[in-house]
């Protein structure tokens, strides 16, 4: 059993809520932890460094479209309960393995210089470096800023599809991702839970390139300091509307669906 969830303003974004999460894990060892991040490896372990986190089973990064375990071996390999920083943390990229498995699959349609010759003529939308990185280099996805005119994605849609590139097209506070098809945050979450082993999950987001993962099938919670436009929208059943913030969400979301004395959930 595990939590999925986003790093930055979900896990991560009130100091206060975040220690109330670490106290509440630390009595509930069973419950794993897979971060899914649209930060690229490094700057999510420099995250987790900097912020305390416990050391997940498992790392998805670049918007759900490459996946990281512990070098150590087995899925999840070590107890998920070091601290960053500690011994058996992941103090470095090279601590963590990527799952080829998945990568093979966004490569199979993944042409990333292409995309990027597609996007350089629309018009409000511009590709940038993301966390230091050249978007033309090796990577999982294509950035860029966006003032949030819906025709610009648009114009970023028919631009890529004119160019024959099956990709994802996903926005979230003034940045658009373009990312493998086969990639993004639900479809990475189900196949980093199936080889955890997980049966029971809970799935945390709080903005729209969280949205597949809130939509992956598991018990879900949107945090309270989501966007005002995912607060609006209509969830399914499985998908809890949080009132508190941050990580205290991430426990009122727990609460709702696994707080029972016997915690069998939904």
């Amino acid at each position: 059993m595990g939590i999925v969830t986003d790093l930055d303003d979900t896990l991560v974004g009130s100091s206060e809520c975040l220690s109330a999460f670490l106290r509440w894990r630390e009595g509930r060892p069973q419950w794993g932890l897979v971060y899914a991040t649209g930060r690229y490896l490094d700057s999510a372990l420099e995250l987790i460094r900097e912020a305390g986190l416990p050391r997940p089973e498992a790392l998805i990064t670049d918007v759900g479209s490459r996946i990281f375990f512990p070098a150590s071996g087995s899925p999840g390999g070590g107890s998920g309960r070091e601290r960053a920083g500690g011994e058996g943390s992941p103090v470095s990229g090279t601590e963590w393995e990527e799952d080829l498995r998945w990568w093979s699959r966004a490569l199979a349609t993944w042409r990333p210089v292409e995309a990027v010759r597609a996007l350089e003529g629309v018009p409000g939308f511009s590709v940038d470096a993301v966390d230091g990185e050249d978007p033309r280099g090796p990577k999982g996805r294509i950035s860029g800023r966006w003032d949030g005119d819906p025709g610009v994605v648009a114009q970023v849609e028919k631009a890529l599809k004119e160019a024959g590139l099956p990709v994802r097209i996903l926005t979230s506070r003034g940045r658009i991702d373009v990312i493998p098809a086969s990639g993004g945050k639900g479809a990475a979450a189900r196949y980093a839970v199936g080889r955890l082993g997980w049966r029971k999950v809970l799935a945390c987001g709080d903005n729209g390139n969280d949205r597949d993962l809130l939509l992956a099938g598991f018990p879900a919670v949107l945090v309270g300091n989501a966007d005002k436009g995912m607060r609006e929208e209509r969830w399914p059943p499985r998908v809890y509307i949080a009132s508190k913030p941050y990580a205290c969400g991430i426990l009122q979301g727990w609460e709702h669906w696994y707080g029972g004395p016997n915690m069998e959930g939904p």
